[in-house]
């Protein structure tokens, strides 16, 4: 193992009174069936509403989840993303307690970043209509470069 590509875990950002951009990709592409678009519409109004979340924008693909939140408390934001994301793989795998599945439903944790107000914020959610708008082949996908982490 390369210790220059080691990275050990971190706290997920937080920063009070600004919005988050989250990120949740799952293994296989089943996110966009009928029956889970209308799974995850559920779940994230109840547990958005369970734990005093804002959701500003999604975008649901076929094998990611894109969120932008407003949330007050760092606490209230652990707990919604544990449980939204643990039912939500819960149900579409009909995995139950004492059967686990021998892959993780999700490729990792959830991936998030604080997104400033303003341009930044407009930014992110354009971003997410043009995902969205891509998914359902209303526009052409466009690829994107993917940014290296540097140490």
């Amino acid at each position: 193992m390369n210790f220059t590509e080691f990275r050990p875990k971190q706290s997920r950002p937080f920063s009070n009174g600004k919005s988050l951009h989250v990120v949740l990709r799952s293994r296989t592409a089943v996110l966009r069936t009928a029956k889970n678009r209308k799974l995850v519409a559920i779940l994230l109004s109840q547990y958005a509403d369970k734990f005093n979340i804002r959701v500003y924008q999604n975008s649901l693909n076929s094998s990611h989840l894109h969120l932008v939140l407003f949330v007050k408390e760092k606490k209230e934001l652990q707990s919604f993303l544990r449980v939204f994301a643990g039912q939500l793989a819960q149900r579409i795998t009909g995995a139950v307690k004492g059967r686990g599945l021998t892959k993780s439903f999700w490729m990792s944790v959830a991936w998030s970043r604080v997104v400033e107000w303003g341009r930044a914020f407009h930014g992110v959610i354009n971003y997410i209509l043009k995902n969205q708008m891509e998914s359902l082949g209303i526009i052409a996908y466009q690829p994107r470069g993917r940014r290296v982490l540097r140490v």
